[in-house]
Parts: structure tokens; C-alpha cells; sequence
């Protein structure tokens, strides 16, 4: 749904559109993402999680540890800000022994992934990436790098976990986010677009007040 973002023009003239072209465009934009979403790992990461269940907890603690270590072995030698980080405080990414020792590394602060976003690529990289942004649910939207194979991973998670509510793949859902879906000052329903190719009704977080309240209820009992 962020097709536009970035665009203050293209912004405009989408709240200007009537709900049935913006219901078109975000069925085209679905369109456009989902291979970027479902293709490539996601099934193979999927059923991976899947498989998970079937460890002990003592199994998973072991996994989670070597790909932690994997990683972090990784981002030492590929990606500079955890480089330079590693450097400064002494930590040694190959002698890690357990999840406890992660409270050594500092946490990754939102100024510091808008001003060293560069820095936090892998130099080693050649795959797919792609601009994504977060929808400001929580404050300032963030512009970040993501790998294709990293957005699919992501999903598989996401889809593994609606698993457990019973939920599949073309099941109708509910998504609540910050997402420009009508103008910020509009005080007139419809506060909601329906994706219809991924089966989702997107409501704005933007326009909820004890005022408009009764009319998300409704629309959710609606759909």
C-alpha cells in the first residue's frame, strides 16, 4: 500500500481518487508485490518453521544459536557499522555462547539506521533489494534496504504465525496500520480499502476516535 510514498504530488492525487480507483490501485500494487512476498523461500521458509515444531526446546535453543552466530560472524566481516561497532566495544562475533550474550551489543536506534543506512549494508551482497517503508505506526516512517529473500523469510513468519489462529492464505483478514489510505483531515467514511487480491481490509489507524469507532465495527462485522 506505500506505492506513493515519498511523493507529496502522487499523494494528492490519490486522496483525490474515488475509493473504488484506490480499491483498483492497491489491487494493482498487490499484484505487482507478490512474487517479492511469496515467492522465491517463503514456502521452503514456511514449512521450515513448520518442521521447528517438532524439536525440543533444548534442539532449538542450539539452532537459534548457531544461526545467531552465523550471522553476527557474517555482519563483523561484511557489514561495516557492525564492523566498526564490534570493534569498539570488544565483542567477538566467532566466541558467542549463548543468547545472553547479545545484551553486550548496543541496540540498533532508528537515528542510526537514517543516518548510516549505507553503512549497514553487506559488501557482499549481489541479490535483489528494494526500498521499503515502515508505515509511522509508531512515530516517523523509516526508509530501510531490504533483500527480496529477507522480505519472503519475513512473510513465511508472519503466515506461520497466523497458522496457529487457524488462518490460511486467501483467508479474509483484517490489517490496522498508518498507511495513507484516505487524507489525514478526512472526517467522511470509508477510513478502509479492501485489497481484494490478498483478500485483506486495510483500516487507517489515522482516523479512529470514539467518533468513528462504531463505523470500523461495523465495516468489520460487514466484511
Amino acid at each position: 500500500m506505500n506505492f506513493s510514498y515519498g511523493n507529496r504530488y502522487l499523494m494528492q492525487i490519490y486522496f483525490r481518487l474515488p475509493k473504488a480507483v484506490r480499491e483498483l490501485i492497491a489491487w494493482v500494487y498487490s499484484l505487482k508485490v507478490h512474487n517479492r512476498r511469496f515467492g522465491g523461500v517463503f514456502s521452503d521458509r514456511l514449512e521450515k518453521l513448520k518442521q521447528n515444531e517438532s524439536l525440543t526446546v533444548k534442539e532449538r535453543e542450539n539452532d537459534q544459536l548457531n544461526n545467531l552466530k552465523n550471522t553476527l560472524m557474517y555482519a563483523c566481516e561484511y557489514v561495516p557499522y557492525y564492523r566498526n561497532l564490534f570493534n569498539k566495544i570488544g565483542f567477538e562475533a566467532q566466541g558467542i555462547r549463548s543468547l545472553e550474550d547479545l545484551r553486550s551489543i548496543p541496540p540498533l536506534e532508528r537515528d542510526v539506521l537514517r543516518t548510516q543506512n549505507i553503512n549497514l549494508h553487506s559488501q557482499s551482497f549481489t541479490g535483489t533489494t528494494f526500498i521499503h517503508h515502515t508505515s509511522g505506526t509508531t512515530g516517523t516512517a523509516l526508509q530501510f534496504t531490504l533483500s527480496a529473500e529477507a522480505n519472503q523469510r519475513h512473510y513465511a513468519c508472519v503466515w506461520y504465525h497466523y497458522g496457529w489462529a487457524g488462518i490460511k492464505r486467501n483467508d479474509p483478514i483484517a490489517t490496522f496500520g498508518a498507511h495513507p489510505l484516505v487524507h489525514p483531515d478526512s472526517i467522511k467514511p470509508p477510513f478502509w480499502l479492501h485489497d481484494r487480491h490478498e483478500n485483506d481490509l486495510f483500516f487507517s489507524l489515522q482516523h479512529i476516535s470514539p467518533q468513528t469507532a462504531p463505523l470500523y465495527i461495523q465495516a468489520l462485522i460487514d466484511y
